[in-house]
């Protein structure tokens, strides 16, 4: 220490040459929790996807199609889609459709809304039909629909709900003497099987009998099934019909009141029609001969209560248990 010498120095080991480098981990896999991804985790993530979209096809349809509607109507691809649904039902109900605007996807009911549409059935196509021209306004329509529905063949089309139509129905070119007896329709796969409402209807009929534009108001319609193969007794079953007929007010419904000897139960539903101060001539015009043809004026009320069978039949199928809409009907049959 003393003079500056250098006894009892340690220096300090030299630095290395270059660092000591650890190898790069291996980057982390959160699928597979960094094990080494096997067959086994792909047929997993197939099976996870493939099923998951399957079951979204299936019991999500409305919301899928909605997806890819959005698509179509950013897009501006509409023409195609639109002509495929209108081919659709133009075929369900041997009638033109057209509509103005885009296929627009309810989001918040999880349907599917069509808009400004035209129902249209020429002269042409009322002759070869032997049918009413047809000559409809519809502001919206809802439409629901599901590939579960598909599957048990009652058609793609679950729900509708319909608002705002105005229009022409002309029944004077129908040929009576052509329309023989009625004979049963015989089903097919596919025939529609939905729930219908209506609100906000009015048109306009005109027939022989009698010889003058008689005015249909259909303030709300409300039918739980509506059926191609069963479509009258549909309507005479239906939950709730109100509006006018001929500026009478009318209605379809449950009555409050039964009458005597009349009972409903799991089989049969009764239902009444109503309508209040319908003029003579809806009678006496049809009647060339006899006591009703001598009244020329006047009105009168009717009320109808009838009873009608629950007819389901629901088909064997695999997927009748998974439909909410079967589930009344399964437990009746």
């Amino acid at each position: 220490g003393r003079g500056g010498g250098t006894e009892g120095y340690s220096p300090l080991p030299p630095a290395p040459a270059a660092p000591y480098l650890l190898p790069a981990p291996k980057p982390h896999r959160w699928w597979s929790r960094g094990r080494p991804f096997t067959k086994d985790h792909w047929w997993a993530l197939f099976s996870w996807l493939f099923l998951g979209t399957s079951f979204w096809v299936v019991l999500g349809t409305t919301s899928l199609l909605s997806v890819i509607l959005w698509g179509f109507n950013t897009l501006q691809a509409q023409e195609f889609l639109g002509e495929k649904v209108r081919e659709h039902i133009s075929y369900q109900l041997g009638t033109d459709i057209t509509f103005e605007s885009a296929i627009v996807p309810n989001w918040k009911q999880r349907m599917i809304q069509l808009r400004n549409l035209r129902v249209l059935r020429s002269e042409a196509q009322a002759a070869e039909w032997n049918a009413a021209t047809v000559d409809f306004s519809i502001d919206t329509v809802d439409v629901k629909l599901s590939m579960l529905h598909f599957l048990q063949g009652k058609g793609i089309v679950r729900e509708v709900s319909i608002r705002g139509v105005r229009g022409v129905m002309d029944r004077r070119v129908i040929d009576w003497e052509l329309c023989g007896p009625p004979e049963k329709r015989v089903p097919q796969y596919g025939d529609f099987d939905l729930k219908l409402t209506i609100e906000d209807m009015l048109i306009t009929i005109y027939q022989h009998n009698p010889n003058r534009p008689l005015p249909l108001s259909i303030n709300s319609l409300v039918c739980s099934r509506l059926r191609k193969q069963w479509l009258l007794f549909d309507l005479l079953s239906a939950d709730n019909i109100n509006g006018s007929f001929d500026s009478c007010l009318f209605s379809v419904s449950t009555p409050q009141r039964l009458m005597s000897g009349m009972r409903a139960d799991d089989n049969n539903k009764v239902n009444s029609i109503k309508v209040d101060g319908l003029n003579i001539d809806m009678l006496s015009s049809y009647y060339v001969t006899g006591p009703v043809s001598w009244i020329t004026e006047g009105r009168f009320d009717l009320e109808l209560h009838y009873t009608l069978p629950i007819i389901m039949e629901v088909p064997d199928d695999p997927w009748a248990e998974y439909d909410d809409d079967d589930e009344a009907a399964d437990e009746a049959t």
